[in-house]
Parts: C-alpha cells; sequence; structure tokens
C-alpha cells in the first residue's frame, strides 16, 4: 500500500510473487515454493485456492496476509512467513484426493480443496481476523491470530462455500458474509450479517430472487447501512443494512458478479467475462433517504470535482476502457417527467452566472436510467434518476462563420480551483447545492496563478467574441449593399450606387482581411492564406489553457498587441460604418432608395 510500484499476486500450486515496475523484476515470494503437479490435495503441505486471498493489514503497510488451509503472515515482503492459525476448514477426506477421470487425471493444484477461500482484518480494531472455507465453515480471531473461534452461522449447509467475508468499517463486531451452494444444485442467495464477532447471524437476502447466488457483500466506507451484492445474475444495493434489497443493474451487462471495491466515490465491479465495470460518483446513493422518492424535485448534494488538464482520445484503441466524463456530476430526481425546460445553472461564489443548461422531456427516453449526459448535450428531463456532467469550463467563444480554425482552440477555460454553486430549477420550483472545484493534486500551482489565467482566457474570449460580431457586421452590410445594388440594375441611379457600393465593400473587405483569414475554408488552407487576428487569438487561447499555470510574460504581451490590433480594426469598422456608410445612406435616402444598416436592416 507505501508503494504503488510493487505488485503482489498470486495463482494456483500457492505461487506468490512479488514485481517491481521500477526494475522490472520479479521476485518469488511463496508461502511454501515446491511443484506439486499431479498430486492430490491429501499429498501435499499447504492447499493453496487457486484466487488465495492475499491481503494487506489495513493498520500496518509491512503487514501481508495469504491463506492455504491456514493463515499466514509476513513482515518483511514475503521473506519470511508465519502460520498464525490452523487448520481453519472442514477438510474432509473424501474432498481431498485425486481429480479427473475416468481417462486421465487433472492435478494441477487448481483444483485443491477445503482451503480458506476469503479472508480479511477489521478495518475498525487491528487483530480481529475473519477466515472463511470454500467447504463451509467460517472463523473470526480477536487477538491476531493467537486464538480462533468457529463463527459459522447456524443452520448453513455442509460444503457451503464461504465467499466473501466483509466486515464493517464502522464497527469490529460487525462482519457481512456472501456465501453460496450452487455446486450442491442450490441456486438461492446467502447473505448474512453479525453484529457479536460471529456468535450469532441473521440472513439478509430479501429482495434478492432465487437463482441469484450470491458471491460477494462489500459495505459502503462512508454511510452506515449501504450495501452491494454480487450475484450470478448482477448487482443489488441496500440502503438499509441488508432488510431489504433491489436491483442495481442500470446499464451493466447481466452477468456474475464477483467482487466490488469502493474506491472514493466510485463503485468499482469485477464482472466473470464482461469485464470491470465503475458506477462513477455514488454520492447520490450515499443520499438517497425515503424522502427523496415522494418528493417532486430533488438536488443531490455534487461530489466534490477536480479539474485537470486532459482530455479524451478519439482514436478507437481496442480493449481499453471508457474513461469517466471529466468534470462536475451533478445528480437529481424528478418524480415524473415535467411539462417544461428543465435549467441547470452554474454560478460562482459570488452568485455571478457562469453556465446555463436547459433540455426539456424526450419522450423516446427510458425514465430512470441515469445515465450520464455530457456539457454538450441537453438537460436531461428523465422521470426518476438523472445525471448531467458539466466540464468546469466556461462558456466556448464565439466562431467565425465558414472559416477554419487553424491550431487553437475556441473552448473556454476551466474554471479556477473555488467554490461554486448549481442551481436546478423545474416548473417553478429552484433548488441549489453547494459545488466544490479542487487543484489537480499532482500540480503544485498557487490558486492564485490559475485564477490569472482564467481572467486572461476570459479576456482572450471576450476580444474573441468581439471580433466574430465585428466579421458579422462586416458580412450583414455586404450582404446589404450586394442586395441593393443589384435591386438598382437598370435604374437611371445604378451606375452612381454601384460605385459608391464597391468602394464602400472594398473598405469592409480590408478590415476583415485583417481580421480573419476570409477564404482559409479547410484544413490546411492557411498555407497560403496566412493567418490573421481571429486565428491568432485562437492559438492563444489554446496556448494559455495548455497547462496548469499562470500566463507567462511572453502570453500577456502577444495578447496586448493582438488586442490592440483588434481594436485598431474595429475602430476603423465603426469609422467606416459612422462615416461611409451613413454617407451611402444619405445617398440612398436622396434617390428615395431604402438605406443600409451595419446590421444588415432596411431603414
Amino acid at each position: 500500500p507505501g508503494d504503488p510500484s510493487v505488485v503482489f499476486a498470486g495463482t494456483y500450486m500457492g505461487t506468490l510473487t512479488r514485481f517491481d515496475y521500477r526494475t522490472k523484476q520479479e521476485r518469488d515470494v511463496s508461502v511454501w515454493l515446491n511443484n506439486y503437479d499431479g498430486h492430490a490435495a491429501a499429498d501435499v503441505p499447504y492447499r493453496f485456492q487457486w484466487t488465495f486471498p492475499i491481503v494487506f493489514s489495513p493498520h500496518d503497510r509491512n503487514t501481508l496476509y495469504a491463506t492455504a488451509q491456514k493463515v499466514f503472515r509476513t513482515t518483511d515482503g514475503g521473506t519470511h512467513w508465519q502460520a498464525i492459525s490452523p487448520d481453519l476448514t472442514l477438510h474432509d477426506p473424501a474432498t481431498l484426493g485425486p481429480v479427473g477421470g475416468p481417462i486421465t487425471r487433472d492435478m494441477t493444484g487448481t483444483e485443491w480443496y477445503a482451503t480458506v477461500f476469503t479472508f480479511a482484518e477489521s478495518p475498525v480494531k487491528a487483530g480481529v481476523l475473519w477466515a472463511g472455507s470454500d467447504d463451509g465453515l467460517v472463523h473470526v480471531s480477536t487477538d491476531g491470530g493467537t486464538t480462533w473461534q468457529d463463527a459459522t452461522p447456524k443452520g448453513l449447509g455442509k460444503f457451503t462455500r464461504m465467499s466473501i467475508i466483509e466486515p464493517s468499517h464502522v464497527d469490529a463486531a460487525v462482519a457481512y458474509l456472501a456465501a453460496n451452494r450452487y455446486q450442491q444444485d442450490d441456486f438461492a442467495p446467502y447473505l448474512y450479517k453479525t453484529a457479536d464477532y460471529g456468535k450469532t447471524w441473521v440472513k439478509i437476502t430479501t429482495g434478492i430472487p432465487d437463482g441469484a447466488y450470491t458471491r460477494a457483500i462489500r459495505e459502503d466506507p462512508t454511510r452506515r447501512g449501504l450495501l452491494f451484492a454480487g450475484t450470478e445474475m448482477g448487482i443489488y444495493v441496500s440502503f438499509d443494512d441488508g432488510a431489504r434489497w433491489q436491483s442495481l443493474q442500470l446499464n451493466l451487462p447481466r452477468s456474475s458478479v464477483r467482487d466490488m471495491a469502493v474506491h472514493g466515490s466510485d463503485l468499482i465491479v469485477a464482472t466473470h467475462g464482461r469485464a470491470f465495470w465503475v458506477l462513477d460518483d455514488i454520492s447520490p446513493l450515499r443520499q438517497l433517504q425515503p424522502a427523496v422518492r415522494g418528493s417532486a424535485v430533488h438536488l443531490f448534494a455534487p461530489d466534490p470535482s477536480v479539474r485537470f488538464a486532459g482530455g479524451r482520445s478519439t482514436r478507437p484503441i481496442p480493449a481499453v476502457g471508457e474513461n469517466p466524463l471529466p468534470g462536475a456530476a451533478v445528480t437529481y430526481w424528478l418524480k415524473e417527467r415535467p411539462a417544461g425546460e428543465v435549467t441547470l445553472t452554474l454560478l460562482d461564489s459570488a452568485g455571478a452566472i457562469l453556465r446555463t443548461f436547459t433540455g426539456k422531456a424526450d419522450s423516446s427516453a427510458r425514465d430512470d436510467s441515469a445515465t450520464y449526459a455530457p456539457s454538450d448535450s441537453a438537460v436531461p428531463a428523465r422521470a426518476g434518476t438523472n445525471r448531467f456532467v458539466w466540464n468546469l469550463r466556461g462558456p466556448d467563444a464565439k466562431k467565425a462563420k465558414d472559416i477554419v480554425v487553424d491550431e487553437g482552440m475556441i473552448e473556454g477555460p476551466v474554471v479556477p480551483p473555488g467554490r461554486y454553486a448549481v442551481k436546478l430549477t423545474v416548473g417553478g420550483q429552484s433548488l441549489t447545492q453547494p459545488l466544490t472545484v479542487g487543484n489537480d493534486p499532482r500540480v503544485a500551482t498557487p490558486t492564485e496563478d490559475l485564477v490569472v489565467q482564467y481572467a486572461l482566457a476570459l479576456r482572450i474570449h471576450a476580444s474573441i467574441d468581439s471580433l466574430v460580431a465585428g466579421l458579422d457586421r462586416v458580412q450583414q452590410a455586404e450582404t446589404q449593399l450586394a442586395s441593393w445594388t443589384e435591386w438598382t440594375k437598370g435604374r437611371q441611379e445604378a451606375a452612381r450606387i454601384k460605385a459608391q457600393a464597391d468602394s464602400l465593400k472594398g473598405r469592409l473587405e480590408a478590415v476583415r482581411g485583417r481580421l480573419s483569414e476570409p477564404h482559409a475554408h479547410a484544413d490546411e488552407s492557411t498555407l497560403h492564406w496566412p493567418i490573421q487576428i481571429y486565428n491568432q487569438l485562437l492559438t492563444l487561447n489554446a496556448m494559455v489553457q495548455s497547462a496548469d499555470a499562470a500566463p507567462t510574460s511572453q502570453e500577456l504581451e502577444v495578447y496586448a498587441e493582438l488586442s490592440g490590433g483588434l481594436d485598431k480594426e474595429l475602430a476603423t469598422l465603426k469609422t467606416i460604418e459612422n462615416g461611409n456608410l451613413a454617407a451611402f445612406n444619405r445617398m440612398l435616402h436622396d434617390l428615395n432608395v431604402p438605406a443600409v444598416g451595419a446590421g444588415g436592416d432596411k431603414r
């Protein structure tokens, strides 16, 4: 646990290796190293399950446990091992003989039986050890393995596989057990809870149907009573400490769920044959109470978000999982599909609006599907659980029409670390929750520097928006000039109007050519048509946002130069509008022709 570069891994016949990623060396640290190919379980000193438990102590990073029919402990990385228990299995001789046949035996060590199949140490109290065998026994030690007591649930049949023991994260006396008997043609679920170190157990399977025999049970470390069960038919959740269960399948393929782990606010699921899956951000499950489902609208408190510089590859890579959408996951409950819009508003610490997203109910969407909606899509409005992900960015800058983006970007900047808020509005009712955005833990950049970076990016975006608005004014004026030139053809004053219009268009084209690249419509076209202020601002936008760092002095200087050039061109455009265009309109007035406006309107 203290060194992520070192990995311990086990396989059949008790083989245990220690791999150091830095040196790329793999060392054998097996409890007992010998080759027993062809030998029955009765012939070997230690019977290891193919997937025997390898467990680090939650209290001491140097203490590692491994199990055969006994529990072993090492404190020096596997150089020395000590047995700390007797045989904790039923070890019926009838189950220890040769396997295979009738033509030939098949004894590679994978078939050894009467092993400790599951093992765990209490995260609450050091030395409270739990062990469950694949042939029907549970044992507990409260003194670090010096003494052991039989803690097998009464009435649980012989040869039951104790699949997972989960000690409570709250109470050392509490533990949960997942067991199964499918190898005995019994496909019922078996889940148990003890609150007295295994002296008594209560069966907790209400809501899980027969056929969904149980493989795993895990407790959420944060919310007491929130449990997850892995079965042969999928995954289940309980909000009341196992009293009742309900499906948590969502979009998870129907498959055998062999184990689960809660990491932070994510639930990681290991299936048999359908890969690893992650349910991102289970904080709404932690907050879910009966009153929520009875309410018309409920906004869950978002989990703290972390900003990071990164992106998604658009190139498909075989056999690689999908990352969660980056940003803040906003989850909310709607008892019914709303008739009107659903609005999500993101606010800064002063209450100023950063982003607004809207959406309406989609009749084709399945209710309560709880799928993610990224921030470039409409806000979901399904009956049940809805989730929307804000990418932590401000609004995109405006994009100029029909002009290629050379090497820059229009994306808005990521907000700096701090306190924000999200407001949900449905049918006139508004709910607000605080939202915290933290810095990338790998980055040591002070928040003050990121605030400066964000401020510069906003100024760049404002300049881009002003530039694009100027281009729109030019385009609208040129369109009207062309329209009136065409409209006056054949009239006595046509030549005069065309001459004035062409002169005015030339002035407008000159401004547009200094602001942008009007002929650059495709990739690589800027190699022939040099980029101007528009694409230079887009490039600067990308460079300023390229890393979590304050702007360089050069970036500030380049922005000052570009913004100065932009101001000059927009002032020139204003002069044309107030001077040349106004004079053109006076001429049209004198000739009784409707005037041209900078916005393209007829006045």
